[in-house]
């Protein structure tokens, strides 16, 4: 039985620290799964986002990066990178704003996969 997923894992808002969101359970366990970055406005002085997907490795229980977006700039818009082996344990995404002036970057990263 194919299960369509899709989940907002970073609503769409103004941001201008770097942080992560909470841990999400994992509930693609087969399949390809597409996580997508829009980034939809952006402000400062030489500002750079940098967007990863981690997961939780509940033996050493540290987060492990599985999918790395390209450095966001002086620019707007989107980026999808498709990973095919999801681990089964939770993910989060996270993110790192640098720059001067009041970095400041609004975007959203969500996830969306078929589990067969």
């Amino acid at each position: 039985m194919t299960t369509n997923v899709a989940r907002t894992l970073v609503a769409s808002a103004a941001r201008t620290s770097s942080s992560n969101t909470s841990a999400f359970n994992n509930v693609v366990t087969r399949g390809l799964v597409a996580f997508v970055l829009d980034v939809t406005a952006k402000s400062g002085t030489t500002p750079t986002l940098d967007v990863t997907i981690e997961f939780n490795d509940m033996a050493s229980g540290k987060w492990i990066t599985i999918a790395t977006f390209t450095q966001i700039g002086d620019a707007t818009g989107n980026e999808r990178i498709t990973v095919a082996t999801m681990p089964e344990n939770t993910i989060r995404a996270a993110w790192v704003i640098g720059g001067t002036d009041t970095p400041t970057y609004t975007f959203s990263v969500g996830m969306a996969a078929q589990d067969d």
